[in-house]
């Protein structure tokens, strides 16, 4: 994944992959969500059951998380500490907490 500067269309950042080598060469890219306070993006991953967790700052992959089936759309609701990621595979709604994922990256 390549992070473009909206104002001047100039590519300033590599993500890379955040999933094992697998059969499918590649993964589609659902929704994402911003935590602007702790300079993290929580992207959907595709065809898979995982939220991706980046640093803003370095633009590495610093998580990877399991949710329902092929994740669509990731909401974070930064006042009270969740995160939500809908599901284009079930008819599922995965909650998740913000505390929790940032104990994990030991932030």
């Amino acid at each position: 994944m390549v992070g473009v500067d909206v104002a001047t269309g100039n590519l300033n950042a590599n993500v890379g992959t955040f999933m094992p080598a697998a059969m499918t060469g590649t993964r589609p890219w659902g929704g994402f969500g911003l935590d602007d306070a702790n300079g993290l993006l929580y992207a959907a991953v595709g065809n898979s059951n995982y939220v991706a967790v980046v640093d803003l700052v370095t633009s590495k992959p610093v998580g990877l998380f399991e949710v329902a089936s092929c994740p669509w759309a990731v909401a974070l609701d930064i006042p009270r500490g969740v995160g939500y990621v809908s599901s284009n595979g079930a008819a599922e709604l995965t909650m998740f907490r913000l505390d929790q994922v940032m104990r994990a990256l030991g932030r």
